[in-house]
């Protein structure tokens, strides 16, 4: 009975330990329109995100640094310079985020929209649109993969539309991100629309759930059973 017990905590803890994903179906998911972070990291699958030294870096190596909510939904870089970089969904849902350079900010970066992506795997079909707000001196780009930011699935500028279908595994990650290119001022790329749907999919089964408050209190039971059974044990 005890060793039954023992396991059943192992299995609850494991459960509520597990990594958030989204987990891909035939059904549209809306990134700007309900997938967006509102006030936790790896709410919905989703982190939040800049990676270090824009998209020269060919060495296969790759640094990921967590922005800091700010507000509701709004994520930046408090200590630098205007907060930056960041991301936020503002008016008519639509997502902006202002990569950096070395000109003004002092430091080469990219916000990241981190996508975990989860399910029976199969293909993948990624739709949107990109905005002309501000400058309009960056670029947009799509890639599966931390490392994956040098040989993209998709780049373009501003004011352009994607639509690509890509194969994907059970614990894939997608990433969108904006990099400035000669300068860092009123770079406010925007994200328009972006709509994720699983096509071609593998049977049924598999991949992570995002999860719920419950699994708190979920976990919370784990570890209280755990450390009983660690107690009449000893």
């Amino acid at each position: 009975m005890r060793k039954t017990q023992l396991l059943l905590a192992a299995t609850l803890l494991a459960s509520s330990l597990q990594a958030s994903a989204i987990t891909v179906s035939t059904t549209p998911f809306d990134l700007n329109a309900s997938l967006f972070p509102m006030t936790t990291q790896g709410q919905n699958g989703i982190n939040l995100q800049w990676r270090a030294g824009g998209t020269g870096i060919t060495d296969g190596s790759a640094t990921y640094t967590d922005l800091t909510r700010i507000d509701d939904y709004t994520w930046g870089s408090p200590g630098m310079p205007w907060n930056l970089p960041a991301i936020a969904l503002w008016q008519n849902n639509a997502i902006f985020a202002h990569p950096t350079s070395t000109r003004n900010v002092g430091l080469e970066a990219d916000p990241v929209i981190r996508i975990l992506l989860g399910g029976s795997g199969g293909n993948l079909k990624i739709t949107g649109s990109t905005g002309m707000s501000g400058s309009q001196d960056y670029d947009y780009y799509i890639y599966k993969g931390a490392n994956g930011f040098a040989s993209p699935l998709w780049s373009g500028g501003a004011d352009s539309s994607f639509d690509l279908t890509f194969a994907f595994s059970d614990g894939d990650e997608l990433f969108l991100a904006t990099n400035a290119r000669s300068g860092d001022t009123d770079d406010w790329a925007t994200w328009l629309n972006v709509k994720l749907t699983g096509v071609s999919l593998n049977n049924n089964g598999g991949g992570t759930t995002v999860p719920e408050p419950g699994s708190l209190a979920l976990l919370g039971g784990a570890l209280a059973l755990l450390a009983g059974m660690r107690r009449r044990s000893s």
